[in-house]
């Protein structure tokens, strides 16, 4: 069980190849949250998150989302399944989040 008061729980950032599997987390704020860079060093570095793999995850997060894709994603995020959430008490399962100016990609999202 990973325990996160008041921050993310799992923050893959610019990875490739990553598995998160059967952990339960409780969470201030997003449960599990993909990032690639933020702002003009992601895009310079464009080292996207790809192929990853988050199964058998439960998670509470009152107010925030089980899995979020961004908003530190400049680099983008590419190729990444989702399978088998119990989500207890979230704002919403999977959010893609965004903002203004930062630049980036979401695509290929398996759910």
């Amino acid at each position: 069980m990973l325990l996160f008061l008041h921050h993310s729980g799992i923050d893959p950032d610019s990875c490739i190849n990553v598995w998160v599997e059967d952990w339960y987390i409780v969470s201030g704020d997003d449960c599990i949250s993909v990032k690639s860079g933020r702002d003009e060093y992601g895009i310079k570095s464009a080292m996207p998150s790809q192929h990853l793999v988050i199964r058998g995850i439960t998670g509470k997060s009152p107010d925030s989302a089980m899995i979020a894709l961004g908003n530190e994603m400049s680099g983008g995020i590419f190729d990444v399944r989702v399978e088998g959430l119990t989500a207890i008490d979230t704002e919403s399962a999977i959010r893609i989040k965004t903002a203004f100016g930062r630049g980036g990609y979401v695509k290929n999202i398996f759910v």
